[in-house]
């Protein structure tokens, strides 16, 4: 999960049910730590108390997200060649389907993907450079294996 997305987390949402129930809440505090240590270090945990308030975090989330221009703003609408072309892009590692559709946008071919230059793949994927320069790296390493076989 953190190698697909830039900044990934996890919503733990409080059953209300169980807390009706007389729930204990030292066992849940024993699980909040239990999850929070053997989840990845860069994976965020986030915590909510009902329905409602999962979706206000999830609504806030997204307004930053806009706000730093990384929503997705291009067409999700496909075709069967352009569903070919997404299933190409969401194939290569470090690439999240957001990304793969950023690609499909803004390289309506593969040809004009090979061509492309580390800069040019992470300014249309709103990638990081080291991920940009990681799938030109596999492209390439997989295109020259290939050849001698």
């Amino acid at each position: 999960m953190s190698e697909l997305y830039e900044k990934p987390f996890v919503i733990i949402e409080t059953d209300n049910r169980k807390r009706s129930l007389g729930f204990n809440k030292f066992s849940t505090k024993y699980l909040q730590f239990s999850v929070s240590v053997n989840v990845h270090p860069t994976i965020k945990i986030l915590y909510s108390n009902s329905v409602d308030d999962t979706c206000s975090l999830l609504h806030s989330l997204f307004e930053k997200e806009k706000q730093k221009g990384l929503h997705i703003d291009v067409p999700v609408t496909m075709n069967p060649s352009r569903q070919k072309l997404f299933n190409f892009y969401n194939s290569l590692p470090h690439v999240s389907p957001i990304c793969a559709f950023n690609f499909m946008y803004n390289f309506p071919t593969i040809q004009c993907f090979f061509r492309s230059s580390a800069e040019d793949i992470k300014k249309a994927g709103f990638i990081s450079s080291y991920k940009a320069k990681a799938i030109l790296e596999y492209l390439t390493s997989e295109l020259l294996f290939d050849a001698f076989t």
